[in-house]
């Protein structure tokens, strides 16, 4: 019920089955956004509010003067609020947005196996560019480096390329799936296009993905990402074709 009605406020102006793909993808990184950003908003009325509980518990009683003192505590409030908002708007959207993602790296990305809250302080002190990129929920079209650097940098795990159903209908035609990679650890994935950890088995199942191919650590620990995209474009080409799932 709850994911109906979030499915119809955020993404009511699309198709049910692309409603149903985005609230996954999206789904709750929208939802802290939109809760984040109208609680904002909605300061706005506190006084308002404030002065209103006055008055109710003191029956309508007050004074003229008490009446216009609230009036001109309110309107003032108002007008500082507008100016704040005005000459601010970027550095406020900016603290929101950290909030934001600060609530959902918290609640969500560090909930897991494949990467733990070590692993991660681990991840920012060795790169700290990939860590930001999960951070700020950026790492989507970048899975295959995203992973490749997770697994190199924390030197465990594995790397897995899958096919996942092509939702594109323009596309479909064409390829019947998508090339994607995961992370893979302690019977967990990361996937880069949600930014969150699921159990590996549950990821498949849900995404109806197919595995294709798997590289464990032995095999990325001692090249760059430009060397392992290189030495192994041709292979993953080669099963890309196989599973008519396009390439990156």
């Amino acid at each position: 019920m709850i994911e109906l009605l979030m499915r119809k406020i955020l993404y009511g102006k699309y198709s049910k089955e692309a409603q149903k793909l985005l609230y996954e993808i999206d789904g709750k990184r929208d939802f802290i956004e939109f809760i984040v950003y109208y609680s904002f908003r909605s300061t706005i009325l506190y006084p308002i509010i404030l002065l209103f509980v006055i008055e109710y518990f003191n029956n309508f009683n007050l004074t003229i003067t008490s009446h216009l003192i609230g009036l001109v505590l309110v309107i003032i409030y108002l007008i500082c609020y507008l100016v704040i908002y005005i000459f601010f708007k970027r550095e406020i959207f900016i603290f929101l947005k950290e909030v934001s993602n600060n609530l959902f790296f918290n609640i969500y990305t560090l909930k897991g196996k494949a990467l733990t809250k070590k692993d991660f302080l681990d991840l920012r002190k060795k790169n700290k560019t990939v860590f930001k990129c999960i951070y700020n929920k950026a790492c989507r079209g970048y899975c295959y480096w995203t992973c490749f650097e997770i697994c190199k940098g924390l030197k465990k795990g594995s790397i897995e390329i899958i096919a996942l159903p092509n939702c594109s209908k323009k596309q479909r035609e064409e390829y019947k799936y998508i090339v994607h990679v995961i992370y893979v650890n302690n019977g967990y994935c990361f996937d880069t296009n949600t930014a969150m950890q699921y159990p590996i088995k549950e990821y498949y199942n849900k995404n109806e993905a197919i595995k294709m191919l798997s590289y464990d650590i032995e095999i990325i620990k001692n090249k760059s990402f430009f060397e392992f995209k290189t030495e192994y474009e041709k292979e993953i080409g080669n099963i890309c074709e196989l599973y008519n799932c396009k390439k990156f």
